[in-house]
């Protein structure tokens, strides 16, 4: 199971389900994964974000497919267009 869709809102949903910027380090990123952890609110969702960017080769694949989406749908975006 691969999560690396942006959600319709827009942004990077991983970082948004631990509530964490895109530029967070690894150790923010530790922090709030153990603050989800402590209030007892952690899913099998927030494990495998944690999983997912805590990991420097996971996270940066996961970024670089989130840039090429955004950049191919950029692209369709003008092409549909009537004018």
């Amino acid at each position: 199971m691969v999560i690396t869709r942006k959600n319709k809102r827009g942004g990077y949903h991983l970082f948004k389900r631990l509530g964490v910027s895109r530029k967070a380090t690894k150790r923010q990123i530790k922090k709030a994964y153990e603050k989800i952890k402590k209030k007892g609110k952690l899913s099998k969702r927030v494990k495998f974000a944690y999983r997912k960017l805590s990991n420097p080769k996971s996270r940066k694949k996961y970024l670089d497919s989130y840039k090429k989406t955004k950049h191919r749908r950029k692209n369709q975006r003008g092409c549909s267009r009537k004018r």
